[in-house]
């Protein structure tokens, strides 16, 4: 998962970023990928090659342009055949903007339409790097920083890939929906692929925990670790939560005193 992070600080995508690594059943690394717009000659576009073609140099989000041209065009539709309201008779670009603030249409499977970004997605871009490299990527694991989407579940499927872990969610994703014949999600199965959330050193902590200062003795023996004199390697103090917690407590205290109300109510 760490190799996967590391992968998503290299996408400059407008919308997130996210990254994915292929490694064998036995932790052999296959291939890595992270989101970002295709480069012509392989692989995908970076700052210092293919004149960066990318949506950040290019500075809009093609997805969100073409989605909102959708609404707008089905807006017109609807207009002209006469199915809207006499009140939403008025200009088409005002509607729009109108309609794009709607909380309804906002939270509409509209509005998660993906289908027309630039970017390869991370694991489809893993999975055609290890294509171009002629390794074969069944039964293989795949690590991803954010659930697939729909798309990238197909992929994964015609793949052969084995096991799929990721940290965020991802919910415009449709992969349970339409692919539930092959894939199980936060399960076990012998016959479909599972997808399920990683449990682990997380990504941000890997180094921290990783990382060796001094692991040998002058004379070359090595270093044994005693518990009784070893500290945790966060930056934080191990009691730091709890001192947070018991002052979120103290002040929801006061609220609920200042409310007049008291812990039964």
């Amino acid at each position: 998962m760490f190799l996967a992070q590391a992968s998503a600080y290299m996408s400059a995508s407008l919308s997130r970023q996210v990254g994915a690594s292929i490694l064998t059943e036995y932790g052999e690394v296959i291939a890595t990928g992270t989101n970002e717009v295709s480069n012509q000659n392989g692989g995908v576009c970076g700052e210092i090659f293919c004149n960066d073609k990318r949506e950040h140099a290019k500075g809009k989000d093609y997805n969100i342009i073409q989605r909102d041209f959708i609404l707008g065009e089905f807006l017109n539709t609807l207009k002209n055949q006469k199915w809207l309201a006499s009140e939403k008779q008025g200009d088409v670009n005002e509607l729009l903007k109108e309609a794009l603030d709607d909380n309804e249409i906002k939270n509409s499977k509209l509005m998660d339409l993906t289908e027309f970004g630039r970017e390869t997605h991370a694991e489809m871009t893993a999975l055609i790097e290890a294509a171009r490299k002629s390794i074969g990527v069944k039964n293989c694991h795949l690590y991803c920083t954010t659930f697939p989407c729909h798309n990238c579940a197909k992929h994964i499927i015609t793949a052969g890939l084995k096991k799929v872990f990721y940290i965020e969610p991802y919910p415009k994703s449709m992969a349970e929906e339409m692919f539930g014949d092959f894939i199980v999600i936060d399960g076990t199965s012998t016959t479909k692929i599972e997808f399920n959330p990683f449990v682990g050193i997380s990504p941000r902590r890997f180094m921290d925990v990783f990382g060796w200062k001094k692991r040998k003795n002058n004379d070359g023996t090595k270093l044994d670790w005693i518990q009784s004199l070893s500290n945790p390697r966060f930056f934080d103090d191990p009691t730091a939560i709890m001192r947070k917690e018991s002052n979120e407590v103290f002040w929801l205290d006061n609220d609920m005193t200042s409310a007049e109300l008291n812990w039964s109510q």
